[in-house]
């Protein structure tokens, strides 16, 4: 059976020796499979000086070998090889390329044709069996590097499939580039980056990451009081600055770890939060001396681990620096935890931890750094999403089942009217001193708001 045919880019890399009169064609050597037809194409690019152009014009096939296959220029910028049997042998050729102002050189390719085992999911670029945030620090420490790319039937990034391809040449810190390179082109670049994030949470066996030493002078901080109290309708939400502690300027180049906001209800016990807080980024180029969104990887993870904001960061720009205090912000939104709270006088709480943190430099050792968590304490004087003004008054539970209490301590009786999120009124009313009840068991699920007439006060209710 004839074996498909396949094709796979290659780039070939060359810079100028002085000045744009002269180039300098690169020696390849390259391993391809032998388990199906042979059909690929490598390109010759000029990366140091892309407006000078290069075209191939000459190409020679040598060695015992060169009756196995066929050669050809294709478009003058690349040399195809091919053959339609699976047969093991090697190969040699030579090309010459020429600069659009003349410069000429000659360079030669080597390929053998061998078994290659599957051994790349893409998307596991740090071999820890896990498709997450860590995954980004290969990449980032890698970037702009190029080598063997995959066979065209494999550059599609199905984790399930692991796909064949020789070792690259480099890599660094144990990480070989061809894991890297998400999507098999040959080059590790943002394109890659994007491919990642789509296989975010596959897993191919036991979870082993790369995690920075936890005893450590070096630390987490939460900037924040112990106890924090809310009266105005401008505090619904809680900010927590994380600032990181260091014993002096120390050389990093990445940055990741989890993060979870839990709280405890009053009447379950249980954790209840997941994600009813959000992570703010830093200013562009407060984490790294002279970084910018150009040449710094970012992302938040939220798949890869139940109820955890995984964050990571990453410098491509291959120099260490010292990173800053200004990690980022955690916003907590209050009124998503009280939402339901029946004793307004009893303070509430969080717990904000960060957890699995690697810290690591450009050759990817990991650099110590210890871990955090805080309990915050707050409390708000009512469940109402406005201020009191000087209506004094409380509406009761807001995350309403069978009744809801308006509690009025005013010497008169008040008006109401409710909203739909809509903002169309579906029932109106006047509470007397004391405590009235409304039944909602007509109410569609969903979110509505209780608005005192001629007052600022208005409470947001939740029907389930």
């Amino acid at each position: 059976m004839k074996a498909a045919q396949f094709y796979i880019l290659f780039i070939l890399t060359m810079s100028l020796v002085s000045g744009y009169s002269q180039i300098d064609l690169r020696e390849d050597n390259y391993i391809l499979r032998s388990d199906t037809g042979l059909n690929y194409f490598l390109y010759v690019r000029n990366n140091d000086t892309p407006f000078s152009g290069i075209k191939i014009y000459g190409l020679n096939k040598q060695g015992a070998s060169a009756g196995f296959y066929t050669a050809g220029i294709v478009d003058s910028n690349f040399i195809i090889i091919a053959s339609n049997t699976p047969d093991t042998f090697s190969g040699v050729l030579t090309y010459k390329g020429r600069n659009n102002l003349g410069a000429l050189d000659s360079a030669t390719v080597n390929f053998t044709r061998k078994i290659i085992p599957p051994s790349v999911r893409p998307g596991e670029t740090n071999k820890d069996n896990v498709v997450n945030h860590f995954d980004i620090f290969p990449i980032g420490l890698l970037f702009e590097k190029r080598g063997t790319g995959r066979h065209n039937a494999d550059t599609n990034i199905d984790f399930n499939v692991p796909k064949r391809i020789a070792d690259w040449t480099f890599g660094t810190g144990g990480i070989d580039g061809k894991y890297a390179d998400v999507d098999g082109n040959s080059q590790i670049n943002l394109k890659d980056f994007d491919k990642l994030k789509l296989n975010l949470g596959q897993s191919a066996g036991t979870y082993t990451p790369k995690l920075s030493d936890t005893i450590s002078l070096n630390t987490f901080k939460f900037d924040i009081p112990d106890t924090v109290l809310f009266t105005s309708k401008d505090s619904n939400r809680l900010k927590v600055p994380i600032t990181l502690i260091k014993t002096g300027n120390i050389p990093s180049y990445g940055l990741g770890f989890s993060m979870q906001v839990r709280h405890r209800a009053e009447s379950s016990g249980q954790d209840t939060i997941y994600n009813k807080y959000n992570y703010k980024k830093p200013d562009n180029g407060s984490l790294w001396q002279g970084v910018n969104e150009n040449n710094l990887l970012f992302i938040e993870d939220k798949i890869s681990q139940a109820n955890h904001s995984n964050i990571a960061y990453c410098k491509t720009s291959g120099s260490n620096g010292d990173l800053r205090d200004d990690i980022g912000v955690v916003e907590i939104i209050v009124d998503d935890i009280l939402l339901g709270k029946t004793n307004m006088d009893k303070p509430d709480r969080v717990l904000v931890s960060i957890s699995e943190v690697s810290w690591i430099d450009n050759n990817y050792n990991t650099i110590a750094v210890k871990p955090v968590s805080k309990y915050i304490y707050f409390k708000k004087e009512t469940a109402s999403i406005a201020s009191h003004g000087t209506i004094n008054i409380a509406v009761y539970p807001t995350l309403v089942h069978e009744s809801i209490v308006i509690e009025n301590l005013a010497q008169k009786s008040l008006e109401y009217t409710i909203f739909n999120a809509l903002g169309q009124p579906i029932m109106s009313g006047s509470a007397s001193p004391g405590r009235q009840l409304i039944y909602p068991q007509n109410w569609a699920k969903g979110l509505y708001y209780l608005r005192i007439i001629h007052s600022g006060n208005v409470f947001r209710l939740i029907k389930e």
